[in-house]
């Protein structure tokens, strides 16, 4: 057993598994997970091949806030044991483990998308990969010095009880960064709403079918490459100014992302992403502050508003044990 080994199961609250993925959760069944284990077993390398990797690695770093990886491995050297909840391929995961070799990168997800991170992830000594519900997550209290969960918290029943369940596991001293949607323009949270209800009676190959005619519909509307000058329309979320047609509908209308380098296939998958899941939460800057508040050892130390979601890294006393008020 090597030293990472070592620290991982010093961090668990039953150290006795063994085995290169651990596994507290029976593989996905339709609900909630059904639809992530779909996408990355469909798409097992999204973010890490040599088509997507560029375009994901600069989304994740403005995302938490970062000019480049070389910062971000900066910001994580002083922690030893990193937490990737909600890891899927690994993606994350494993850029991280590669930036900080010296330091535990552990990646959960509930699906066995791990088993793809595990692939992904191959020759990284301190990369470890746990199958398991972040809602009940098989760690002691206090274990890690870093938790990130990017786009994952609002996919799960509640997300203000996700955001709980990994503040138990932030050491003193340690950080949270997480980003999950916001609240948007009320046409688009209405045709969200009404399209994700729709494809969620699909089975997943047939919703992936209908998420690849909305790419197309996505490049159409790119294909225009015209702009359209528009007043504010306050109770609409629209701003006055030029606007791109294509992004217009997109951020104020509906979801229907398009990327001409990228293949129709990987188009989709931004677009399943959003619309299959069983959840897909949207909250507002102050709800997750009040959530922030009840934790009187946390303080918010990065913001970062989006256009489709926000970013908050907070940071826990170092002396104070996690106990909401």
């Amino acid at each position: 057993m090597n030293q990472f080994d070592q620290r991982l199961y010093a961090i668990l609250k039953d150290g006795a598994q063994t085995g290169e993925i651990l596994r507290f959760v029976e593989a996905a069944a339709p609900g909630p997970a059904e639809a992530f284990a779909y996408k990355w077993q469909r798409s097992p390398t999204f973010g890490l091949d040599s088509s997507t990797s560029a375009a994901m690695i600069q989304w994740t770093m403005d995302t938490l806030g970062h000019a480049s990886e070389a910062a971000f491995a900066e910001h994580l050297a002083g922690a030893g044991t990193i937490l990737d909840a909600g890891c899927g391929n690994g993606r994350v995961a494993v850029r991280a483990a590669a930036l900080n070799p010296e330091a535990l990168i552990v990646g959960m997800d509930v699906t066995d998308a791990v088993d793809a991170a595990a692939r992904n992830g191959q020759g990284l000594d301190n990369l470890r990969l746990v199958q398991a519900d972040l809602m009940s997550p098989p760690f002691k209290p206090a274990s890690f010095d870093y938790i990130m969960s990017i786009g994952v918290l609002h996919h799960t029943r509640n997300t203000r009880e996700a955001f709980d369940s990994m503040v138990r596991l932030m050491a003193p001293g340690g950080s949270f960064a997480f980003y999950i949607y916001k609240q948007k323009a009320p046409i688009r949270e209405f045709a969200d709403d009404y399209l994700r209800r729709t494809i969620r009676t699909m089975a997943p190959a047939e919703a992936w079918a209908e998420m690849e005619r909305l790419s197309l519909f996505g490049k159409a509307l790119s294909d225009i490459d015209a702009k359209v000058t528009v007043p504010a329309v306050p109770s609409l979320g629209i701003e006055a100014g030029e606007h791109d047609v294509q992004r217009l509908i997109y951020y104020t209308m509906l979801k229907c992302y398009w990327r001409d380098e990228w293949s129709l296939e990987e188009n989709a998958h931004i677009n399943f992403d959003w619309y299959y899941p069983e959840f897909a939460h949207r909250h507002t800057a102050e709800e997750v502050r009040d959530w922030i508040a009840l934790w009187p050892e946390l303080r918010e130390v990065d913001f970062i508003d989006a256009p489709a979601g926000m970013t908050f890294r907070v940071v826990r006393d170092k002396t104070s044990p996690p106990t909401p008020s």
